[in-house]
């Protein structure tokens, strides 16, 4: 598998696989993670939509937001997260050491591709909920695991040239659409960085992506590797 993973970096190509990650992550690890304070503070926990509610906390002063015993003063109560997760698809970044498998992922794609991986939990609770991306294009090559749910793709066959077509559009087949298919439980899709794609939600799902990007265009050099080491300690 990762054979292929390099060649489509190689070639500029996108490629579905079929039922080879069907123990990446799961529903009971997902909603740890949305019970946990770090993961639904103000710069963890992102919808693509706003929401009144939230906007509304986030104004708050920090002694408006001081609940007792709790550390981070930009926690979102979980009562605002139940709204905001019915309303649109949200999102984690910076989720690259949620479990061993997604970090062990991260770290062959970086040796892959030289980049830097990351790990981007999305999630939508109801079939309904599309995000605001729309058809669109990435500025880093992707690899998206489908964790629980289906949902429809679409994938251009070429990169486009981004100094003439804007990140979104509004009708990806006018651009010569490669890929046209379901991802089930367990499979993904590789997308090369400015290939447009559109995803559509069938039913509730999750999906981990996998970004890989050396640096941002405000950077003069690379970034330094995540220290991919992970650390268990056998209580006997």
């Amino acid at each position: 598998m990762m054979d292929i993973i390099k060649q489509c970096m190689e070639n500029g190509e996108s490629y579905v696989f079929r039922q080879k990650f069907n123990n990446l992550f799961s529903k009971e690890e997902f909603n740890h993670l949305l019970n946990l304070r770090p993961f639904t503070t103000v710069s963890r926990f992102l919808p693509t939509k706003r929401n009144k509610r939230l906007e509304k906390y986030k104004a708050l002063t920090s002694e408006q937001k001081r609940e007792p015993w709790v550390k981070s003063l930009d926690s979102i109560p979980p009562s605002i997260i139940e709204e905001v997760i019915k309303t649109c698809v949200c999102y984690w970044p910076d989720c690259s050491r949620v479990n061993k498998q997604i970090n062990d992922l991260c770290f062959e794609l970086e040796e892959l591709s030289g980049e830097n991986c990351d790990a981007h939990i999305f999630f939508a609770i109801d079939k309904k909920l599309e995000n605001s991306f729309g058809a669109h294009y990435d500025e880093a090559t992707n690899l998206i695991v489908q964790v629980e749910g289906r949902t429809h793709w679409k994938v251009c066959t070429d990169k486009v040239n981004t100094d003439e077509v804007p990140p979104n559009v509004k009708d990806i087949d006018k651009y010569g659409v490669g890929i046209d298919t379901i991802l089930n439980q367990g499979d993904a899709i590789f997308i090369p960085k400015h290939v447009l794609h559109e995803p559509k939600n069938l039913t509730s799902r999750i999906s981990v992506s996998f970004p890989m990007k050396s640096r941002e265009p405000w950077l003069t050099r690379p970034n330094q590797r995540q220290d991919r080491k992970w650390l268990e300690v056998d209580f006997t």
